[in-house]
């Protein structure tokens, strides 16, 4: 059968991104903010002091972005997503122990560092390295992951907190994330030349002319992608405040468990969407209908309305992954 494609390892590291995606971004990220009202509650502290927390391992997260390509480059991606994989995952664990609000202080740079170098950028590496073709799709199908595990855990996350106490609940989610992070991990090779084969569909590509690349467009890029990420990062920080919104609304944490599930509804659905459009029409066009999806989202929100905010959580979340598209 002559006419039959070979299976190319292009889709082995889109499982494994997936599974990374499914246990770092889902599981021990979109899904942790389940806690925060419940530990802000049990240790007597103020919103504020909780979001501290928050807000540095957000820091440590973009620092770890930022070194995420050197580790690829030095360790593999193999070593290196397993390295990330295992401070992120048992940092989460460690909350187990933890009794005062300075101790997450302390873990909170390990968390983000590790949480860095297994989301967006260090994913959009291999993604980038394993396909020509297809790519914004394999990247949309790929970031999705982070939605869909949270999606359908979070209301179990929920009855767990309120069954056996959110302890009990951090142990369970560090577990099942490290089991998935892990799992993807062991899949993970940066580069097809390493396995001695080309990127998928780049045979198509051989003659195509090589695109030049000059220092201060790159700059320029760089510096306005950089601008526009801080939008949908502040997008994805309300996400995470759902449990001690919701709380202060008087309402129980299965409300903010089905937020937080809408969100990550549209935080998969959105991704698939995004990836598809952006091969189609390009970036930049896609980056503007995200944003547009933004604006509905925080006009939803300002009413403080369960039901309206109900609707507008899928509408955020899709906003908030827009900030991968500038850089395909």
């Amino acid at each position: 059968m002559t006419g039959r494609k070979k299976f190319h390892y292009a889709w082995i590291i889109l499982l494994g991104a997936i599974l990374i995606q499914s246990g770092g971004a889902g599981l021990l990220s979109n899904s942790a903010s389940l806690f925060y009202g419940p530990i802000k509650t049990d240790l007597g502290i103020t919103n504020a002091q909780m979001s501290l927390y928050a807000s540095i391992r957000t820091v440590f997260m973009a620092v770890g972005m930022a070194f995420v390509s050197t580790l690829l480059r030095r360790l593999g991606g193999r070593k290196t997503m397993t390295f990330c994989s295992l401070l992120l995952g048992l940092s989460f664990a460690a909350m187990y122990l933890f009794h005062d609000i300075r101790q997450w202080y302390l873990i909170a740079p390990i968390s983000g560092f590790g949480l860095g170098g297994v989301t967006i950028v260090g994913i959009t590496l291999f993604i980038t390295n394993w396909f020509r073709e297809k790519r914004g799709l394999a990247l949309g199908v790929a970031l999705s992951a982070s939605g869909i595990v949270p999606m359908l855990g979070n209301p179990l996350i929920s009855h767990i907190i309120g069954q056996y106490g959110w302890r009990n609940g951090v142990l369970a989610t560090a577990a099942a994330g490290l089991l998935l992070t892990l799992s993807g991990s062991a899949l993970m090779v940066y580069k097809p030349e390493e396995k001695g084969m080309k990127a998928y569909g780049e045979a198509m590509e051989e003659n195509a002319r090589p695109v030049s690349a000059d220092k201060t467009s790159s700059f320029a890029v760089l510096l306005i992608t950089f601008s526009l990420a801080c939008i949908p990062n502040g997008m994805v920080a309300l996400v995470n405040q759902f449990s001690m919104m919701t709380e202060q609304l008087g309402q129980p944490l299965a409300l903010a468990a089905r937020f937080s599930s809408l969100a990550m509804l549209g935080n998969t659905l959105g991704k698939i969407v995004l990836g598809t459009l952006s091969d189609r029409i390009g970036s930049w066009k896609t980056l503007i209908f995200a944003f547009s999806a933004t604006m509905l989202a925080c006009l939803g929100f300002s009413t403080a309305d369960p039901a309206v905010m109900s609707i507008s959580s899928p509408f955020l979340e899709c906003a908030s992954v827009s900030q991968q598209w500038p850089v395909l």
